[in-house]
């Protein structure tokens, strides 16, 4: 009897359970900075109006530093993008490369228009990714009553689900021109305890990064179709 508890109970250790990868929450993400609102930055979210060029420089900040790459193609992939500057994350969060604990100084959009206003962007894009793997057992699970065969059955479902949202805002006065929320989900039944459970997410970290383009690309191409439609200025 105690052999088969521990068998079961290995088996359990080894194909339950989860993950969450959430990099925005490390760095203390509050995107109004509630601490910093007032009547005045009420009145001036009324009062701005989309200011985007036939050509415009773009900032983004990505809260996971090794998507920066894909990031920047989705930014130069759309028309009219003159420059691309990266903000990086030790001037945005004050966290040093391999520094994993939470940042305690809270980061707003205001911080990073300031950021991105350094680098004379117009346009600034944040880009928060995670991703979230759930792990359970299936009917497999139920012949683990030896500690060889748990390490070779396929008693694991596997669910990874990825998800992007990036917020595409004027540098200048703060306009909000879009937020772009896009997520990607796959499923894997009967996987053994050597399944490559961050191959799925890769995959839809793949396929997230050509819709963000895409969106970017929409979103920009809607607003020139706007300004062509009623006149520079003429936004209300």
């Amino acid at each position: 009897m105690k052999p088969l508890l521990l068998a079961l109970g290995l088996a359990s250790t080894l194909a339950c359970g989860g993950s969450i990868y959430q990099p925005s929450r490390v760095a203390n993400f509050d995107p109004d900075g509630a601490a910093e609102v007032n009547d005045e930055d009420v009145r001036k979210a009324f009062e701005a109006k989309p200011q985007l060029g036939d050509k415009f420089n773009v900032a983004y900040f990505s809260f996971d530093a090794s998507k920066d790459g894909d990031v920047e193609k989705a930014v130069r992939e759309v028309p009219g993008v003159s420059s691309v500057y990266a903000i990086p994350t030790l001037e945005a969060t004050g966290k040093h490369r391999y520094d994993d604990a939470p940042t305690t100084a809270p980061l707003s959009m205001k911080k990073l228009r300031l950021l991105a206003a350094r680098a004379h962007a117009d346009v600034l894009v944040v880009v928060d990714y995670s991703r979230k793997t759930e792990i359970s057992v299936n009917a497999l699970a139920a012949l683990n009553v030896f500690i060889v065969p748990a390490l070779f059955l396929p008693f694991r479902d596997v669910k990874v689900e990825s998800a992007v949202d990036a917020f595409v805002v004027d540098v200048r006065n703060g306009y909000m021109y879009g937020h772009v929320a896009l997520t990607q989900q796959q499923s894997k039944a009967h996987q053994t305890i050597y399944s490559d459970d961050d191959a799925m997410a890769r995959d839809e970290w793949t396929a997230l990064r050509g819709e963000l383009s895409g969106a970017l690309v929409k979103l920009a191409q809607a607003e020139r179709e706007e300004r062509a439609t009623k006149g520079p200025g003429s936004h209300t």
